[in-house]
């Protein structure tokens, strides 16, 4: 790990237990990766905040000095002494030396002490944040101890209230759309279960029912407002089916009117037949009469023309009749297409409601579960909610002695001048 002015030490853990964490609270610090249990500690080293108590010949009185943030303590008559990161031994040596070095005493014969360790500070979501004095054996679990454990009262009792709102409010809202859905798809399936062609009335549209296994499906039915859901449904229904009664109506008012068109031009033609008939009879008489030169080729000409115009306007009744022909058939396409349409519109919302049921099923069950896990005291929540145990370490020490792994655990040692950071954050679904 490397070495600098602050060393940091981050580690987010499972799932950790809230009680088996104040349980630990007095556990002393074990020994540290690669250090047997016999062997002795490293020697301390001080670190700003500490101090240090010096005596020395020549003075009545011990000296306390603060290890200041530069790191030196300050002696009378001897000055600024760097101390950090030294140890009790070399910090006598250093005293000595510069003692010496003054003239004012040959053998002045240093012993230093620790009089106060400096503090260690824990943030976080802890009960109580803030400094506190370093205790010999301290751990992570005892800081957390300190600390009033990990927040479930004070402004965590807030979060909490405000994470039940929340989660009632979701499942309470999981809940109406699970009842939305279901009264939805008794109305689907009441529209799929119309003739192909629609109906012959209004009156006649069935109601929307529900059966007792989609009954069953709503959470909570008495406060899900069903009557609601289905006057809703059913308004819809009945938008749908008169819709389609008006498109019918008039789609079979036009093919009405055209079969009554087709049933004259059928009478025209029986009547131009006889016409063209007819003609057909006087022109052949006009032949006649001009073969034996009784008739003029003016008058023949005339005959000839009245049999055109018989045989053309015969020809345009029978067109009309044709264009008769093709509208019906489009009137009763276009009818049957509509028709087609819906059916095929409710069955496609059968399958998206269907689809829309199963995920506010999975959010009613997810808040439900959210719901009864903070329902309960808060302090048990930690065990069963999933929620997980950051520990972040920041320490004065460069060299910081901890397990090879970078593991902060909660019997994890203490140092003075650290700083723990805690924070609970819920585990990944």
């Amino acid at each position: 790990m490397e070495a600098g002015p602050m060393a940091i030490y981050d580690v987010v853990r499972g799932t950790h237990p809230a009680r088996s964490m104040i349980a630990a609270a007095m556990v002393f610090a074990s020994p540290t990766r690669g250090q047997e249990a016999g062997d002795p500690p490293p020697a301390y080293t001080l670190v700003p905040g500490d101090i240090v108590s010096v005596d020395y010949g020549g003075t009545a009185d011990s000296v306390q000095a603060l290890v200041d943030i530069d790191g030196q303590i300050r002696m009378p008559g001897v000055g600024a002494v760097g101390a950090a990161s030294l140890t009790l031994d070399a910090l006598e040596a250093v005293i000595e030396s510069r003692i010496v070095a003054t003239g004012q005493i040959l053998d002045p014969a240093v012993t230093t002490t620790i009089a106060a360790y400096a503090p260690i500070v824990i943030a976080g979501d802890v009960g109580a944040s803030g400094r506190y004095d370093y205790l010999p054996g301290m751990t992570v679990a005892t800081a957390i101890g300190l600390g009033g454990g990990l927040r479930t009262e004070g402004a965590a009792r807030l979060d909490l209230d405000r994470a039940r709102a929340e989660a009632e409010g979701q499942q309470n809202s999981a809940a109406l759309a699970i009842a939305a859905e279901v009264v939805r798809l008794a109305r689907l399936d009441t529209t799929a279960a119309l003739p192909v062609d629609g109906i012959d009335s209004l009156e006649a549209a069935p109601r929307i029912e529900l059966s007792d296994p989609r009954r069953a499906a709503i959470p909570a039915p008495a406060t899900a407002r069903i009557a609601e859901l289905l006057d809703a449904e059913q308004a819809l229904l009945d938008a749908e089916v008169k819709r389609a009664l008006e498109l019918g109506a008039l789609w079979t008012a036009e093919i009405a009117e055209l079969r009554r068109q087709e049933g004259l031009l059928h009478q025209r033609i029986a009547v131009q037949d006889e016409i063209v008939a007819q003609v057909a009879r006087d022109l052949e008489a006009a032949e006649d009469l001009q073969a034996r030169g009784l008739r003029t080729a003016s008058q023949l000409s005339s005959v000839q023309q009245r049999d055109a115009d018989a045989r053309a306007r015969r020809l345009e009744i029978e067109s009309a009749l044709t264009s008769t022909f093709r509208a019906i058939s489009d009137a009763q396409q276009q009818r049957a297409e509509f028709f087609l349409a819906w059916r095929l519109e409710t069955l496609r919302q059968r399958a998206a409601g269907a689809l829309a049921l199963g995920e506010a099923r999975l959010r009613y069950d997810r808040a439900l579960a959210q719901s009864a896990i903070l329902g309960g005291d808060a302090a048990s929540v930690f065990p069963d909610s999933g929620m997980n145990v950051a520990f972040r370490l920041v320490s004065a020490r460069p060299d910081r002695n901890l397990p090879d792994s970078g593991e902060i655990e909660a019997e994890t040692p203490l140092l003075p001048g650290d700083t723990l950071v805690v924070t609970l954050e819920a585990a990944a679904d």
